[in-house]
């Protein structure tokens, strides 16, 4: 009784560690799907949508002041090019990406399939149930564009020197402190505009946008923003800017159409995370001037997020079209397959006679059985655990009803532990997305080797008893 107690209490210890999964849905959020384009927008984050096509970006930028200090506050930005190649305009609404990973969804097929496979053993069900429940100047400054709408105000210019950009925001009451203007002497060689906006009533703007101060999610509703284009021979988002503020930590959004490589160096590097998601249904919100430029779906986009101190913006960013990993091609190959039922039902059926036979071999071996005769019996388990039991109970050997019970009992543990291997192997193959099925099929593994080194040395030490018996 003893016995059978310890066999159930370590069934079901190795069954809690397997198949412990958090839930797969977050609130009304699913894994796998951008979070940073529904996340909320915090006072002073910059948030920004880029597609950059034949040398040219686009770029969309959502403006969030901050109203009680709109009588000082004014937001500056710089982009590379000239003022005759700037286009500047005042749009009402920010596009919203709603991508997902399709590694990630390809990694869950592949654990639903093997869910499906481990379900012939019965007793993961439980756990399995458990575990898946439930985003040019000659001299002074110059204005050059300009747009006011809604009351916001916004210009593109240019300055040659500090003082002259100085004069300018003098000019404007602007409250820029003078050590953070510092941050823009790069900008001033004739090689860059600058785009500036503040709000020019703020009347206007809460008539236009009643529901601005409550507005958190870029692109859920109208909200005033930036459209910016210019020439540049790569994708890019000014950051060398916000480094006057030091050690306040400044969070960055950004969505580029396409898959683009930051050209992040250290101490940056370290605080951005890039995220590959498959745009399929329209992107909503988007200006009819930014949706125009936006490719054919289905399309990828990149996702950047940062959030570090300000003085670790010591260099703009900048990115490089990079061509799509192959672990997203098998992603889609597994899609299709899993669309076709007949190839789902076969992959099934052999991964399940696959595993079987190599599972009751293996089982064989750990009591002390020939391989040939227990491991063709594990093609009954196609059947299920039940109809195996059945098969074992009235095979040819007699008078071994200890031995049996041991290899069933071997056999579903050998099996499942293969299926979990199995999960981890596909989470390989697809470049380990993230998310929960990415970390805890690590832990199995390593219980699943332990379990093998302990079967390793069990078998070894029978092998080596059975020799010096018949050399007796």
């Amino acid at each position: 009784m003893r016995r059978v107690l310890h066999h159930n209490l370590f069934l079901f210890l190795a069954s809690a560690a397997l198949f412990q999964c958090p839930a797969f849905a977050d609130g009304m959020l699913f894994r796998g799907h951008d979070r940073l384009a529904l996340s909320p927008l915090r006072p002073g984050e910059q948030v920004a949508a880029i597609i950059h096509r034949d040398h040219r970006q686009k770029m969309v930028i959502a403006l969030r002041f901050q109203l009680e200090e709109q009588d000082k506050a004014l937001w500056m930005f710089p982009v590379p090019g000239t003022p005759d190649t700037t286009r500047l305009e005042l749009v009402d609404s920010f596009p919203r990406f709603k991508g997902r990973d399709i590694r990630w969804d390809a990694a869950f097929d592949c654990y639903l399939l093997t869910a499906l496979v481990r379900a012939t053993q019965f007793w993961p069900l439980l756990f399995e149930a458990v575990a898946v429940v439930p985003f040019l100047l000659k001299g002074g400054y110059a204005v050059h564009s300009e747009a006011n709408k809604w009351g916001i105000h916004a210009e593109t210019i240019t300055a040659n020197s500090m003082e002259d950009l100085a004069a300018y925001l003098r000019e404007k009451k602007a409250g820029i402190p003078a050590e953070h203007l510092r941050s823009f002497q790069p900008y001033l060689s004739g090689q860059h505009v600058l785009v500036v906006a503040w709000i020019s009533s703020e009347q206007e703007l809460l008539e236009a946008f009643p529901e601005y101060e409550k507005q958190r999610v870029p692109g859920a509703a109208r909200q005033p923003a930036v459209y910016i284009e210019f020439p540049t021979e790569r994708a890019y988002y000014p950051l060398r800017a916000t480094s006057a503020y030091g050690d306040e930590t400044v969070g960055v959004r950004l969505f580029l159409a396409g898959y683009m490589l930051p050209d992040a160096r250290p101490p940056l590097a370290g605080s951005l995370q890039t995220s590959l998601y498959e745009q399929e249904s329209a992107v909503q919100n988007a200006p009819k001037v930014f949706s125009e430029a936006l490719p054919s779906r289905p399309f990828y986009y990149t996702a950047v997020s940062i959030s570090s101190p300000a003085s670790n913006f010591t260099n703009d960013l900048w990115f490089s079209p990079a061509k799509v990993p192959a672990s997203y091609g098998v992603a889609r190959a597994i899609h299709k397959v899993r669309d076709k039922l007949f190839f789902l039902a076969a992959a099934l059926l052999l991964l399940i006679a696959a595993l079987s036979y190599v599972a009751a071999g293996l089982a064989a071996l750990w009591v002390g059985a020939p391989w040939r005769t227990y491991a063709y019996l594990g093609f009954w388990n196609l059947l299920t655990v039940a109809a195996m039991w059945i098969a074992i109970r009235f095979s040819g050997e007699r008078g071994r009803e200890a031995r049996k019970k041991k290899f069933l009992r071997a056999f579903t543990y050998i099996f499942v532990l293969l299926t979990v291997l199995l999960d981890w192997m596909f989470l390989l193959l697809l470049g380990a997305p993230q998310g929960p099925l990415a970390t805890w099929p690590t832990y199995a593994l390593l219980i699943a080797l332990c379990l093998g080194v302990v079967f390793l040395v069990k078998t070894v030490s029978r092998l080596l008893r059975s020799s010096s018996l018949k050399r007796a």
